[in-house]
């Protein structure tokens, strides 16, 4: 499996489900246009670690979900991980809105627990990492790196982190995939991108763009 691209974004697709993830050129109404067979379906995010089943109202979380054909879950990030999941049991999709807020919060953990615990009890997944901003751009203090150190599992600190006169940098992909193995017991099935946001311009970083309010935009829909 591998992702392609196109001029919004990279994607992946198969007969189950649509993934997107896109760069600065990929306006909301530029991929409604582009997907024109889809309907979008939108959260407000706060970074907690709120999951809901998707709908049409604009409401609080950052992670929501569907079992509906065509129904494309949107994220907006900025240097955050978009991570988008798809259940080969129920045949669901599930988008999350993972900074490192949602990550020190489990956002991750919790969304598959909620999965699994309304019907997704083979935890058959496959999980898709969008760009974000990776562990040599993401330089944090002392107190943000001992919040998120306890939010991971079983992993050695050299596997999600250095530090260097009194700064750590922190791999938050690592942190997820260690809630992932955590929830379903196994190493996951899992396509990702590693592209930086905070390096790359191809892509909207809160950090590089000094606090922008520009958004990459992300989707997957059930086919």
């Amino acid at each position: 499996m591998k992702f392609w691209q196109n001029e919004l974004g990279y994607y992946f697709k198969n007969e189950n489900c649509l993934v997107f993830f896109g760069n600065t050129t990929a306006t909301a109404e530029k991929i409604e246009n582009f997907y024109n067979d889809l309907r979008f379906r939108r959260i407000k995010q706060t970074h907690s670690d709120i999951i809901i089943a998707a709908s049409e109202q604009l409401v609080e979380a950052d992670a929501h979900y569907t079992d509906q054909k065509k129904h494309a879950l949107l994220i907006a990030t900025a240097d955050c991980t978009p991570l988008m999941i798809y259940c080969r049991q129920t045949h669901r999709a599930l988008a999350i809105h993972a900074g490192w807020r949602g990550v020190q919060n489990q956002i991750t953990l919790k969304a598959l627990q909620k999965l699994i615990a309304t019907g997704s009890t083979d935890k058959n997944f496959e999980f898709f990492f969008g760009p974000h901003i990776m562990k040599d751009s993401f330089e944090v203090s002392e107190d943000v790196f001992l919040q998120l150190e306890k939010s991971q599992f079983g992993l050695d600190r050299s596997d999600y982190a250095s530090s260097k006169n009194d700064k750590f940098y922190v791999d938050l992909q690592a942190i997820i995939f260690s809630q992932i193995r955590y929830v379903i017991g196994k190493e996951p099935s899992a396509m990702t991108l590693n592209l930086d946001t905070k390096t790359n311009e191809l892509f909207h970083s809160y950090r590089r763009g000094k606090m922008t309010h520009e958004r990459n935009l992300s989707f997957i829909a059930i086919l």
